[in-house]
Formats: C-alpha cells, sequence, structure tokens
C-alpha cells in the first residue's frame, strides 16, 4: 500500500509542477515577480520530488 500512495503522491507533486509551468507561461508577460515565485515553487517541488524518491527507492 505504501508504493501505491507513494505512487499518487509522485503523480500529485508531477501534476502540480506542470500546472506551475502552464501558469508561469500566463503571467510571464504581466508580472515578472509572480513567474519568479513560481519558478521558486517549481524549483522547491523538485527538490522534493527527488528527495522522495530516494526515501522510496532506499526502502
Amino acid at each position: 500500500m505504501q508504493v501505491q500512495a507513494s505512487s499518487q503522491g509522485f503523480l500529485d507533486v508531477i501534476s502540480a509542477i506542470y500546472h506551475i509551468m502552464e501558469a508561469e507561461k500566463v503571467v510571464e508577460s504581466y508580472d515578472p515577480k509572480v513567474c519568479e515565485l513560481l519558478e521558486q515553487a517549481k524549483e522547491l517541488l523538485i527538490q522534493y520530488l527527488v528527495e522522495q524518491y530516494k526515501v522510496v527507492k532506499d526502502e
């Protein structure tokens, strides 16, 4: 069960990254500060995804 839960969690994070990337496309011409914040959020989610992958892989 834990692997399935982890898989769903990975999919949720990947989905969030995708939506952030889509939002960046929309706001890039309107507000560079918002685009910067979205970029930071995306980077943090990617780091989180990598760390969680390492945890699951080591189990």
